[in-house]
This record gives C-alpha cells, sequence and structure tokens, in this order.
C-alpha cells in the first residue's frame, strides 16, 4: 500500500444484517472501548430515539477494507446552530456519554485512525456534526474541517490490585474517613444491596429509588440533572436491562428500611463507571456521597477492572478518592458560510430577546397619589 494510500479513509452508511455482523465482530474486536461505544449503549439509544435515528458508518482503509466502526445518532438542529430544522449528527446520548470513539480493528494503523474524522464529514457533506466529550486520543492535534475546544474533562485512576491497595492509595485523613463513616453505617444498622446479583429482584423497582435518590440529591443543591429528563432516564433503564447480566452494578444503602442512598453504576470491558449517585439529605451526616462510590469501588476491584471513572464534574471528593482529570473534545463542524454567520448572530439575538422581554414584563411605575389620597 502506498503512503497515500495508507492515509485515505472513506465512511459509509451501513444497514441490516451488515450493520448487525459488523457491530458483533468490533464489539470482539475492541473489547477495552469505552461503554459509550458499546452495542449496548447504541441498542438503547436506538429504543429511545427510534431505530432510525442510530447510524452506523463502516470506516473503510485504501485497501478496501473495512477496518473502523462509528455509530452516530440523527437529530434536527436548533436555531442556536444556525441551521435550524437541517440534520444534526452527533454521538449516540451525547448528553451522558464520555470519550465517543470509533471502534476499530487492532491492527488499523494509527496514521489511519487519525482521519476517521474526515471521512465522517465527507459522508454527511452539508450537515451539522457536534461531537461532544470526543476522546481525546481520539483527536489529531489539527482536526480537518472541524473546530475543537476542550470539552469536560472525565475523572479517572488506574485500578489496584485490590481493595485494600486502592484505601492504602490514598491520604491517610481521607482514608480515616471513609472508614470512620463506614463504621457509623454499619453501626446505624445499614443494609447494602447489590441487584444486579439478584436475578429475581424488580430491576424497574430499583432503578425507581435510585433516580428518587439522584432526585433529592440534585434537589439540595438546587440544580437539574440531565439523568432526570424523560428520555435520558428511559434511555437509562434501557441500559441497565441490556447490560443486568455482565456490566450493571445498581446499588441502594437502607438504614431504618428505608433507602438512603444508592449509585447506578456499569463496570464494562474492566473499567467502572459511576453514572448516578443519590442520597437522602435526612442522612447528610453519613458521607453518603463517598461511602456509596467506594462500596462499589472495593466491590469491583477484586474482580479484575483496570479503571475506575467517576465521569466529568471536577468535585472534591474525586481527587479525595485519588482521580485525577483526563481531557476530552468538543468537535463541531458547521456546514455553510451562512450557517456559521447565522451561529455567530444567535447569541446577540437571544440577548436582545431576553431583554425584551423584560421590558415588556416589567410594570409601569405608576405615579404617586396625592398627599390627601393617601390619607
Amino acid at each position: 500500500m502506498t503512503a497515500g494510500a495508507q492515509r485515505r479513509l472513506t465512511a459509509r452508511p451501513v444497514h441490516g444484517d451488515e450493520a448487525t455482523s459488523l457491530v458483533a465482530r468490533f464489539e470482539h474486536a475492541d473489547p477495552t472501548a469505552d461503554l459509550s461505544t458499546s452495542t449496548a449503549w447504541n441498542v438503547a439509544a436506538g429504543a429511545v430515539r427510534g431505530e432510525s435515528a442510530v447510524q452506523r458508518f463502516a470506516l473503510i482503509d485504501g485497501d478496501r477494507q473495512i477496518v473502523g466502526l462509528v455509530a452516530l445518532e440523527r437529530r434536527v438542529a436548533g436555531w442556536r446552530s444556525g441551521s435550524p430544522g437541517a440534520a444534526l449528527w452527533t454521538w449516540p446520548m451525547a448528553e451522558l456519554g464520555y470519550e465517543f470513539r470509533p471502534r476499530w480493528r487492532p491492527e488499523c494503523a494509527a496514521i489511519v485512525r487519525e482521519h476517521w474524522q474526515e471521512a465522517v464529514a465527507d459522508a454527511l457533506a452539508g450537515e451539522r456534526l457536534e461531537l461532544p466529550r470526543t476522546a481525546a486520543a481520539a483527536c489529531p492535534a489539527e482536526p480537518s474541517g472541524l473546530a475543537a475546544t476542550p470539552g469536560p474533562a472525565v475523572w479517572t485512576a488506574p485500578a489496584a490490585a485490590s481493595a485494600d491497595a486502592w484505601l492504602h492509595s490514598l491520604q491517610s485523613r481521607h482514608r480515616r474517613d471513609l472508614g470512620y463513616y463506614r463504621r457509623r453505617i454499619d453501626r446505624g444498622g445499614g443494609v447494602w444491596r447489590q441487584f444486579e446479583t439478584e436475578p429475581t429482584a424488580d430491576l424497574d423497582a430499583a432503578l425507581a429509588i435510585s433516580f428518587q435518590l439522584h432526585g433529592e440529591r440534585i434537589a439540595t443543591k438546587g440544580q437539574r440533572s440531565a439523568y432526570l429528563q424523560p428520555p435520558h432516564r428511559a434511555f437509562l433503564q434501557r441500559l441497565a436491562h441490556e447490560l443486568r447480566e455482565t456490566a450493571l452494578r445498581l446499588t441502594i444503602l437502607s438504614i431504618d428500611g428505608a433507602p438512603a442512598g444508592s449509585c447506578l453504576s456499569f463496570c464494562y470491558a474492566g473499567r467502572y463507571q459511576a453514572y448516578m449517585p443519590g442520597w437522602s439529605p435526612a442522612h447528610h451526616k453519613l458521607d453518603l456521597g463517598r461511602q456509596i462510590i467506594a462500596h462499589q469501588i472495593q466491590h469491583d476491584l477484586d474482580s479484575g477492572i483496570h479503571e475506575i471513572s467517576l465521569l466529568g464534574g471536577d468535585l472534591a471528593y474525586k481527587r479525595e478518592l485519588g482521580l485525577e482529570a483526563r481531557a476530552t473534545q468538543d468537535l463541531v463542524r458547521v456546514p455553510s458560510r451562512p450557517a456559521e454567520l447565522r451561529q455567530w448572530l444567535a447569541p446577540g439575538v437571544l440577548r436582545a430577546y431576553r431583554g425584551a422581554r423584560a421590558v415588556v414584563r416589567t410594570p409601569l411605575r405608576q405615579p404617586a397619589p396625592p398627599e390627601a389620597a393617601r390619607r
């Protein structure tokens, strides 16, 4: 193969039996890929968004061999994009995942992999691409045809050899805190349940408890959570069912017979990922935020995981548990110059609109009544 042919990469959509066959092949060939690129993730996204919305593209090298596979979700662009109503392509359930990337055959050369973004952009010419939270390792230094900006970091750490080794890797004060609060939970009659080990348990009922506790945690902070939006909640429920027998981790801690804390996580391809922790404000003095996740980490360290990931969010407890930030990239391709201009103008239009609404809503100040009338 010539150097030029080696660098060439094209993308074409695949459907039906061909797509099913390729998905199975790459799932087996690329076992260390992230959960967000897995078959289960894309099946769950298709079930929620509609099967036709999730499209797979084969990545083909200069020798006409399929060397990679990438899945994207087709949506409709909003007016902020500069292309309102036009097709927009993004990662499936982009709001919930991290470190999206294509899947590859192990023998595919790194120099070929660098050009996947160009191949996808060419296959979707004239349409908008928004690829947030793309794995930094999958992004060349200067992506061709796409604007790249730093995305939210993912907080990770290599897995220790055992639960004891992980605890001893933490700063002594954080290790003492974990032990202190765990003893308080145990003395208070805390009961831990791992629903992935209970094949006859009502998974939907357990998930409902987990969503409720997550909502309570978010409410105490006065924040919003993408996980609680109806389509995203339906997606996580479907994903939990898809992975119940393999990668699901669902822990619920009860105190005095009532749910006090929970965490919905997944352990996929040797990578533990905590997705949705939650706890009741009534037990805020038990440090449940760290306790639930630490319980799951220790539970999985003895099962051969190679990485701990607490996904995004620069929160103090992630450092306390020994994690460090790993960058991602947000990639955007605006399909045309007019769309680029409209996108540039959109923030100003929004500010003007909000300003006009504020003026309309402000009641006119009435003149003060005469002194006699006030009497």
